[in-house]
Parts: C-alpha cells; structure tokens; sequence
C-alpha cells in the first residue's frame, strides 16, 4: 500500500515537471523573497560591524532604517504581500529582527529572514506569526526526494530517485530538514499553511494526496507513510 501511494505520487511529481507550473497560489513572489533575503543579511552585517561600537538602541535604529526602505519596495513589487504594517506590527519587526541577529552570527540571516518573512506575509491580517501545529506535525517524517531538471546535491541526476530519504524533525521549537545529502536548515511554514521556505527557497504544499513539497528549484519531497 505505501508503495502504490509512492508510485502515484512520483507520478502526480513528473506530471508536475512537464507542466512546468505548481498548483498552489503563491502568497510571496520571487522578487519579494529575494528582497527579504538581502536585507537579511545587509541586516545581520549592521549587527555583526556594531558590535561593541553602538549600543543596542544605536543598533535598532540602523535596523528600522533598512526595514523602512525595504517593506515600501516589498509593496511596490506586488504579489501575496500585505501593503504595510501597523506601527504595532513595525515595532515589533524591528525589536524582533534586531533581537535575533544580536544572538550571535551563526544562522543570522537564515533567523532574520524567518522573522521578517513571517511578520511581513501575516500584516495586517489579524493572524499569529506562529505556524499552525496541526500543519507542523504533518510535516514532521521522513520523505522520498524526486530530482528535477537541475538534480540534487552530491551530483544527483535529474529526475533521479536518491536512495538516502530527506527528513523534517523538531527540536520542540523549530522545524528542521535535512536533505538527502544530509544538510540542515531551519523550516518556515507559511501562515496560511500553502507554503514553507527552507534551504533558502520557497516551496508549495500539495496535500492532495498524503503531502508533497515542491521546491521552486524543480526537486520534490514526498512524504512516506
């Protein structure tokens, strides 16, 4: 039975590549991302260059700065994005973003982009910024990886099926993916439960049929049962 559940969903995944298109609404589009993603880590440089230069309040200050800028372009770029936040929404951005990149420098941007990604996709929305635990514990499992057109990591082929699974585990706080390679990265669960970010990419949440994740880069993980 879990063969035949796997056979079908390699077969939904393949259909998915010739298509060329994922079937979930996009709530941020690339453009936006990308944007989230350097000032990331223009972020997380004004933090690391003020230590032991500024005090914390200097350094908020140079944070609200770039966040000030940059959520005018996120709203220019249209898309899923909300137009702005409330002051309310703003503050806690900044104290937020600012918070998490003086923790120290290892994951800095990967912390801060996960901060302002889930406080800019829910604003003004009257949602919590916290993933849904129903939507978390789905994802938790192991998970067969299907390659596509640019394959995977360690020289994987295109449209190949790595034999070594991916995962998604929780350390009680976070959720955390390991690819079939074996690389980390913290995973971020949209709002709206359409969409998670990990390994620095967006990717669409097919639970149609048991739980596919699709990754912008073409590769699929199919959760087994």
């Amino acid at each position: 039975m879990a063969s035949s559940k796997i056979a079908l969903g390699i077969c939904i995944v393949l259909f998915g590549f010739i298509c060329g298109r994922f079937a979930a609404a996009d709530p941020l589009n690339p453009e936006q991302i990308k944007l989230i993603s350097d000032t990331a880590a223009s972020i997380c440089n004004t933090i690391k260059d003020a230590k032991g230069q500024k005090t914390s309040l200097q350094v908020e200050g140079d944070v609200r700065a770039q966040l000030t800028g940059v959520l005018g372009k996120i709203a220019d770029l249209g898309g899923g994005a909300k137009g702005g936040l409330s002051k309310e929404e703003f503050e806690g951005l900044s104290r937020d973003a600012t918070a998490t990149g003086l923790e120290g420098d290892r994951g800095c941007r990967e912390r801060v982009f996960n901060k302002m990604w889930e406080r800019i996709a829910t604003a003004g929305s009257g949602q919590t910024p916290t993933a849904t635990q129903d939507i978390a514990q789905q994802l938790i499992g192991r998970y067969q990886v299907v390659l596509g057109p640019k394959g995977g990591c360690n020289g994987g082929a295109p449209y190949s099926y790595p034999s070594n699974p991916a995962r998604i585990t929780s350390d009680g706080v976070n959720l955390i993916a390991f690819n079939e390679c074996g690389a980390r990265t913290l995973v971020q669960i949209h709002p709206a439960g359409r969409q998670i970010f990990f390994y620095n990419e967006r990717a669409d949440l097919d639970l149609s049929n048991g739980l596919l994740i699709r990754a912008e880069d073409g590769n699929s993980w199919l959760k087994i049962p």
